[in-house]
């Protein structure tokens, strides 16, 4: 037999190796642990804080869209003065809360990609304000005919247009 080797050492020193080795082992498994958990709370905080809040604000504007939809259609429904003037109203409180949403939006967007998308976005959003104006312009002078071509032929392509582009 060789005097050489862990065989030949006392059954405490081994048993005291062992344990100082399976000490290092936990050490080094709770080390990957919390690396890996710093990195997982990262991705969440990048969910919870930036892409969900650009999303939300995004569904913002597109219920706010959808509103002034049924805004303009309603002018075209009612024919009391007070209610169009109510549906105007709404139309256009409703685009200043879409200019203070994409206001914020615009302050969360960082990446050059992001950019260029609402960059796009924002130009459809110009042509639609574009037509919402014109159509407003026919209805406040009671061209409600004309109003109602303009909506068929122009307003509502460009509402899908900018609608899609969301």
């Amino acid at each position: 037999m060789s005097t050489k080797g862990f065989g030949n050492l006392r059954i405490g020193y081994r048993i005291g190796l062992a344990f100082a080795a399976t000490i290092v082992l936990l050490i080094v498994v709770a080390l990957l642990s919390v690396r890996s958990l710093t990195s997982v709370n990262n991705a969440l905080h990048a969910v919870t804080k930036d892409y969900y809040v650009k999303v939300r604000l995004l569904d913002d504007i597109a219920d706010e869209v959808d509103l002034q939809a049924r805004q303009v259609r309603n002018l075209l429904i009612f024919d009391s003065p007070e209610a169009r003037a109510t549906n105007i109203k709404v139309i256009e409180t409703s685009y200043a809360s879409v200019t203070a949403l994409y206001a914020r939006l615009t302050e969360l967007v960082r990446q050059e990609t992001g950019k260029k998308l609402l960059a796009e976005v924002q130009i459809r959003r110009a042509q639609y304000a574009k037509d919402i104006d014109a159509f407003l312009a026919l209805v406040r002078s009671e061209q409600i005919a004309e109003a109602k071509a303009y909506l068929e032929n122009a307003l509502r392509d460009s509402q899908r247009t900018y609608m899609a582009s969301l």
